[in-house]
């Protein structure tokens, strides 16, 4: 027995992860960059079992060199390996799963009891939970990968402690951040400098290109207005960092800039701006419009 109307639709599973894929190695094919070109050594790279649900996304020149590599799977392969599926596996079993009780994504909003702090604490510990959750794929998913010999992409780079947005979304889901300045951002950016008003305005050219490429993330993540709202806020965010790195740059002091990029207070501040910000950006992430009215209407 299936739910109402959900025997009208075929789910494929790991279909976000292969368009990646095959978007990669079409764009890549047109720009002449694959080598060792082999249909069968396409068809394991597209089917290759460990980031085949949830990533990392790897290009496949790095995956056919390591399967033309006779030398590419050591003895030290393997407890390398298994280390870091053991390490994945107690994110995700331990960390995670005991985190997502007390997430916002458990909480019951029409509960009376239900406190301001206790919602607000709800969206640190989403954002952790997601973190272990998905860092714990991704290393069960590397170590997997480790024991055949292919060597995947790093994900993540311990992305809350970074003092600013870009550096965040360079240091989080650090696959899906280089596909998107690869195959979107870019692309984008060089169309864009062919509009005459924007040639001359590199930063705004920038910008436009920025919040366009999180919206199309937004979007790749659910058909939801929330994850819409999700993408927008990040790429607005990263647009106005650009503006501020901008007029940090031209007008403000050299001992504010000193301050701020050099000292250990300076950066203490701006990581926790950071991680503020990236923490509202899970609200938006976990609930959907109707959730978010009810959330807000707790502080009411």
């Amino acid at each position: 027995n299936h739910p109402k109307g959900v025997e009208k639709h075929i789910f494929i599973i790991g279909v976000s992860y292969f368009s990646f894929k095959f978007i990669h190695f079409l764009q890549d094919c047109h720009n002449k960059k694959i080598s060792n070109l082999s249909f069968l050594t396409f068809l394991n790279y597209i089917l290759f079992f460990p980031n085949f649900f949830s990533g990392p996304i790897n290009r496949y020149n790095s995956f056919s060199g390591n399967l033309n590599d006779k030398q590419s799977i050591k003895f030290s392969d393997y407890p390398e390996g298994g280390k870091r599926i053991i390490n994945g596996l107690f994110k995700k079993v331990v960390l995670a799963n005991n985190l997502l009780p007390f997430s916002i994504v458990a909480l019951d909003l029409t509960d009376p009891s239900l406190t301001p702090l206790k919602a607000i604490l709800g969206i640190y510990a989403y954002m952790l939970y997601a973190y272990f959750d998905f860092s714990g794929y991704s290393d069960m998913a590397i170590g997997g990968g480790k024991m055949v010999g292919i060597d995947l992409p790093e994900n993540f780079n311990y992305p809350f402690f970074k003092r600013n947005l870009q550096q965040f979304w360079a240091n989080w889901h650090m696959s899906l951040t280089q596909w998107l300045t690869d195959y979107i951002y870019w692309p984008l950016v060089r169309k864009m400098r062919h509009v005459p008003s924007l040639r001359k305005l590199p930063v705004t050219n920038s910008n436009i290109c920025i919040i366009i490429t999180f919206m199309v993330c937004g979007i790749w993540h659910g058909d939801g207005i929330h994850f819409f709202l999700w993408g927008s806020y990040h790429g607005i965010g990263l647009a106005l960092l650009n503006v501020y790195t901008y007029i940090e740059k031209k007008y403000f002091k050299k001992e504010w800039i000193y301050f701020i990029n050099r000292t250990k207070l300076g950066y203490s501040i701006s990581t926790l701006i950071t991680f503020q910000y990236a923490a509202f950006g899970f609200l938006l992430f976990g609930y959907n419009i109707e959730q978010l009215k009810m959330f807000f209407g707790i502080f009411i």
